[in-house]
């Protein structure tokens, strides 16, 4: 995620104010976690990765 930060969002110029520098991470955060695809899941987004865990998990099961 650093990395994706770093070359998705550090090198824009920094908006004025801290409200909108933060509205701005929650909405890179946001699409990082739900919309974004990751090598690492497969090409899946974190969020339908974790869905599809939790559909498939026996009950009593803590990990996918």
């Amino acid at each position: 995620m650093q990395r994706t930060f770093r070359d998705e969002c550090y090198t824009l110029p920094l908006p004025r104010g801290l409200a909108r520098l933060q509205a701005g991470l929650d909405a890179d955060l946001a699409y990082y976690n739900r919309r974004r695809p990751h090598m690492a899941l497969g090409g899946w987004r974190p969020w339908s990765f974790w869905l599809r865990c939790m559909r498939s998990r026996p009950p009593q099961s803590h990990m996918c």
